[in-house]
């Protein structure tokens, strides 16, 4: 009896190859650098557009059409919290706060 043929490797699909990439929204230099390199060189992440206001926010993430926001909770424009809403209503993305 001949051996049973040895599957295929599974091939990647072009979503699982393309990094995830993340609108980071700080208003403070620091912060946003440090993040934003930590995000960078995390595996298969990229920051696509870094926003220092909700309303900026708001313009890149229609813009960019990120997987996800990083969002600061205390932004010059407003409560990050209640931006939460209206950044997935603009993307349909998922937001960390």
């Amino acid at each position: 009896m001949p051996p049973s043929p040895t599957p295929p490797p599974a091939s990647s699909s072009p979503e699982e190859e393309r990094p995830i990439r993340v609108v980071l929204v700080e208003d403070h230099d620091m912060v946003a650098e440090a993040i934003g390199q930590a995000l960078d060189r995390a595996a298969g992440m990229t920051v696509v557009a870094r926003s220092r206001s909700i309303a900026a926010a708001l313009a890149d993430t229609r813009r960019y059409r990120p997987d996800v926001v990083v969002l600061d909770r205390r932004l010059p424009d407003g409560d990050g919290i209640t931006a939460i809403g209206l950044l997935r209503q603009a993307a349909r993305t998922r937001v960390w706060c």
